[in-house]
């Protein structure tokens, strides 16, 4: 069942985050919610740019759609890489819909299109609703798109690591690191075990939140390999807070030059 949202809140909550990755244009349509993604020049961040997009514009439609009082929260996020990166467009939009919702959460999707109308990303995402929070207060100035994540990423002795030096630069509304940022640290750490092969690319990332991180130290990801073949290879990736503890864990798909190719 797709859910309709109206337009009782037409206004988009975009943060700075989105603001800082090049998402723009934010507004209901097709029953859903639509965005626009202004691709990153900096490589290591366009499957972060692609995941903020993905959390986002899925999260707002579910945020319209949510009982009064209550806030939607990003359980799982998956992302799938149809057409290799770098892609020709500039921009590409996004399509979000309700699939199915009740006053506990739901099940939504999302296609990321290029300016043909080709579908070169979709994503899913489960999210439930919570008591709404104040705010973090008022949101920092916009910095440009391109603006550095300062992210680390290495790998040694066949794990790959990623190491978020500031998070409290890259959080949401509420003061939380977004959804999108947690899933692209996860992507990036499994990256690099994958330039090190040399062969395969990220074709599908699936993150699992399990709580926030704590504020006041970095964020860091540890992807393992569990299968590196001539074709495809698949990583499992824990993302820890400063404290140590486990915030998220994801399984990256890495394919032959990316995309659905066997």
């Amino acid at each position: 069942m797709t859910v309709p949202v109206t337009d009782r809140d037409a206004e988009c909550h975009r943060g700075v985050v989105e603001r800082r990755l090049g998402v723009v244009g934010c507004r209901a349509g097709g029953g859903g919610r639509r965005a626009i993604l202004r691709m990153p020049d900096y490589p290591g961040q366009r499957i972060v740019a692609l995941a903020v997009l993905a959390d986002h514009v899925m999260g707002e439609a579910f945020y319209l759609a949510a009982p009064p009082g209550r806030w939607a929260l990003t359980t799982e996020l998956a992302v799938d890489v149809l057409a290799p990166l770098p892609w020709p467009d500039r921009e590409v939009s996004a399509a979000a819909r309700i699939l199915c919702c009740d006053a506990r959460g739901g099940f939504g999707t999302c296609e990321v299109t290029g300016g043909d109308g080709a579908v070169l990303a979709t994503a899913s995402t489960r999210l439930q609703y919570v008591a709404a929070r104040a705010g973090a207060g008022p949101l920092p100035d916009a910095a440009p798109p391109d603006a550095a994540l300062d992210v680390r990423a290495w790998a040694d002795d066949g794990t790959g690591r990623a190491e978020l030096r500031h998070p409290q630069h890259w959080s949401n509304n509420y003061g939380v690191l977004h959804g999108g940022v947690w899933a692209g640290i996860t992507e990036l750490a499994a990256a690099a075990v994958f330039a090190r092969d040399g062969r395969l690319r990220t074709a599908h990332l699936h993150v699992r939140y399990l709580r926030s991180a704590e504020p006041g130290g970095p964020v860091r990801a540890e992807a393992r390999p569990v299968h590196l073949g001539r074709s495809f290879g698949v990583l499992e990736v824990d993302g820890t807070d400063g404290t140590g503890q486990r915030c998220v864990t994801a399984t990256v798909t890495g394919r032959r030059d990316g995309g659905v190719a066997p």
